[in-house]
């Protein structure tokens, strides 16, 4: 499978300053922060990622593409596809987020604030990520966030295995 790089306008950066309660490096980030980083939803609203696994060597690559298929009584259906395989979320307008996050309650959103990065991926280059990090039950997770388009790169290693999805297309 080819990847394209598409024809994207570069995003503009959009710093986020102390005055938006960034966490200190190694603190929790609430939900509340993270919120701000994800555009409100609209229906069509599609983000699509080149997903890369690495096992034992050989690389793996497919797509996964999540799009807003529904907004109704402020209530958001979510529709991820990977391959042959679809399945359909749903969350309220005011906690969209189009990865899921593994809250921890009490406004934790169960990350941990990581500092900021610039990050290149498929889509375009993003500069002042957030980089958030979550680790539970062997599993390790990095998401970068950038403000007004939400995830831009996620990171997992599972059992040791490293997989990246990266922001292929962003459609708004």
């Amino acid at each position: 499978m080819s990847t394209k790089k598409n024809n994207l306008p570069k995003p503009k950066p959009k710093p986020v300053t102390n005055s938006d309660a960034m966490p200190s490096i190694g603190g929790d980030a609430s939900s509340e922060y993270l919120k701000m980083f994800y555009p409100k939803p609209e229906k069509d609203m599609k983000w699509s990622y080149l997903m890369l696994v690495n096992i034992q060597g050989i690389k793996v690559n497919a797509e996964l593409t999540m799009e807003v298929i529904e907004i109704e009584n402020k209530k958001v259906k979510i529709r991820t596809i990977m391959g042959e395989q679809s399945f359909d979320s749903e969350t309220s307008v005011d906690a969209f987020s189009p990865l899921p996050t593994p809250s921890s309650g009490a406004n934790k959103s169960g990350f941990i604030f990581e500092g900021n990065e610039d990050i290149s991926v498929p889509s375009g280059d993003f500069r002042g990520c957030v980089k958030l990090s979550t680790f539970s039950e062997g599993v390790k997770t990095y998401i970068w966030l950038y403000k007004g388009t939400g995830p831009v790169k996620f990171s997992i290693t599972l059992n040791g295995l490293p997989a990246d999805l990266l922001l292929s297309e962003f459609k708004n």
